[in-house]
């Protein structure tokens, strides 16, 4: 048996099959990234002018940072594309959203394409809070390369006894009222 003090989870997609508690707060859904092959400056440039992170939430959500040497893109999009389709096929789509919305990437190859779960919540805001005993952040809903950094150090400061200044409001995590089928297995 493993004692501590604290004890803090960070998860999202997989996190239901670990505690039961989470599995009707989050409802899992796929979600597929793709990676470009390096990309001259001046393309970068055209992107990124001021090489931040970016998170589109409309609909259909999509989401881009640069690769940690600044060469390639790293574009998220097609969220809810079927588990069972081939990741070619996705990544074939993601391709056609990524040079729709920049159209100065076609003609370059993508190199990688991946795909996970992500966590939704049931109201759209990711979950920072405490359960029998336990910290947690979890549920980013598409937004977890921003929100995971963020929400880490908030927990930290939390297990420190810190106040931490969020930048959303505090959420009862509320368990979806959908019927189990549409819930992460328990």
């Amino acid at each position: 048996m493993v004692r501590a003090r604290d004890v803090l989870l960070c998860s999202n997609g997989y996190t239901a099959s670990l505690i039961p508690w989470i599995a009707r707060r989050l409802i899992q859904i796929e979600s597929y990234i793709v990676a470009t092959e390096p990309l001259p400056t001046d393309v970068v440039q055209s992107v990124f002018p001021r090489n931040r992170t970016y998170i589109d939430s409309t609909r259909r959500p999509m989401s881009m940072r640069l690769s940690s040497d600044g060469m390639r893109i790293v574009f998220g999009a097609r969220t809810g594309e079927p588990k069972n389709q081939p990741i070619r096929e996705t990544a074939r789509l993601i391709y056609d959203d990524l040079t729709t919305t920049f159209p100065q990437l076609r003609g370059y190859r993508l190199t990688n394409a991946w795909g996970g779960r992500c966590g939704v919540t049931w109201d759209h805001f990711p979950h920072v809070g405490q359960h029998e005993g336990m910290h947690y952040a979890l549920g980013y809903n598409f937004s977890g390369l921003a929100m995971a950094p963020y929400l880490g150090e908030i927990l930290a400061k939390q297990v420190l006894g810190q106040r931490p200044i969020l930048i959303f409001r505090r959420a009862v995590s509320q368990a979806y009222s959908c019927p189990p089928v549409l819930s992460m297995p328990q």
